[in-house]
């Protein structure tokens, strides 16, 4: 499991277009992913080869874990009391 827990210290920069940009935020969205970079870094990695054994598992509960925050959030910010939330809704 080193590899999940190992510093991030390298940069990967490409251009897209508007189009293919609104694309990955919807889909990043879609998929409850905590940002767009960890959608791009997690959807580079897997087409390189599927994660293995345990870290496969902690990939799949950790994502299943940012569906539901993200879906808890959506829902909270459609409700009325919205505006008094300390939760940033955008």
């Amino acid at each position: 499991m080193k590899h999940l827990f190992s510093p991030r210290s390298r940069l990967l920069s490409f251009r897209v277009t508007g189009e293919e940009y609104e694309t990955l935020c919807e889909a990043s969205a879609t998929q409850g992913a905590r940002c767009l970079s960890d959608f791009a870094r997690k959807a580079l990695m897997c087409a390189v080869g599927p994660p293995s054994g345990d870290l496969a598992e902690v990939d799949r509960r950790i994502s299943a874990l940012e569906f539901a925050v993200a879906e808890l959030r959506r829902r909270l910010c459609a409700g009325p009391q919205s505006k008094d939330l300390e939760i940033p809704c955008q």
